[in-house]
């Protein structure tokens, strides 16, 4: 198992005229992992690649050259590397198994302690701290988008005064990273990532025109598909599994709803499908 000093040994050892490829979660935490590590890569004099994948299709990015990876908030199960290539993964989801090898660091809180929950931007924050601190609000805003809360507080507390996750729907600091996740949506990752990247402070993201209609929009199609949904759904199981379609061109529809519906009926099972060409999606 990986430890902190590990992983700072990683970056410290990275030379000037090594290539490294940073590959995030297509969601807030990773890409909110991902800014703060291009800052940290920036302020040594050290520049990456950065590309946003789904969950499942990291394994893709191994084709690419480069001398260095870095996983962050992807649920790497397997790992082939070049001889000359060494990878460092920072992840929080509960992990099959540990890929720790002689070119390989594989950081993840779940290895020392199963029940923790510690969002890829939280972990990312703090073994860095040191060189991130003006850049908490940026750790914060990927945290509580991934729901940290119980086992971030250290952090969280300088932006929250709520004493439950179940509060912080309601909190200023939620709404900007539901606008950052209606951002990805519309916008896209690399447009997100340039956008936090040289943004001075969270309410400059909370006052961005352009972050402020890509939310409008994905509310409005939000909106739409939900309606969709229930015109389509059929119950079962007693009325506690609800399962229905939605028809997007925006990809994180689905899994949106169903986050949002779960979290309004916890008693009840929502499964929403939505067509990908011959296949469906579900969520």
């Amino acid at each position: 198992m990986a430890s902190v000093e590990d992983v700072r040994n990683f970056l410290n050892e990275i030379k000037p005229d090594q290539k490294i490829c940073i590959v995030y979660h297509h969601d807030c935490d990773g890409v909110c992992s991902a800014v703060l590590m291009l800052k940290l890569l920036a302020r040594r004099c050290l520049s990456a690649n950065f590309i946003d994948v789904y969950a499942s299709d990291y394994e893709d990015t191994l084709k690419i050259e480069t001398d260095k990876f870095i996983f962050l908030d992807i649920g790497v199960t397997e790992l082939e590397l070049k001889e000359n290539q060494s990878a460092l993964i920072i992840d929080h989801h509960l992990a099959e198994r540990d890929l720790s090898s002689k070119n390989v660091v594989h950081y993840n809180i779940r290895f020392s302690n199963q029940n923790a929950y510690q969002p890829a931007s939280y972990l990312v924050y703090k073994i860095f701290e040191t060189e991130l601190r003006d850049l908490a609000w940026i750790a914060a805003l990927g945290t509580v988008a991934d729901y940290g809360f119980e086992d971030c507080l250290d952090l969280l507390n300088n932006f929250v005064k709520v004493k439950s996750k179940e509060k912080m729907a309601d909190t200023k600091i939620m709404k900007v990273a539901n606008m950052v996740n209606s951002a990805i949506a519309i916008k896209g990752c690399y447009w997100v990532v340039e956008r936090l990247f040289e943004a001075p402070s969270i309410d400059k993201i909370k006052k961005d025109k352009e972050m402020v209609e890509a939310h409008k929009i994905f509310e409005q199609e939000m909106e739409r598909c939900r309606k969709e949904y229930f015109e389509s759904a059929e119950k079962n199981f007693n009325e506690k599994v609800i399962i229905g379609s939605v028809n997007s061109k925006y990809s994180e529809v689905a899994s949106t709803i169903s986050s949002a519906l779960s979290s309004e009926a916890p008693d009840k099972i929502f499964i929403v499908l939505e067509k990908r060409g011959k296949n469906y999606k579900i969520s």
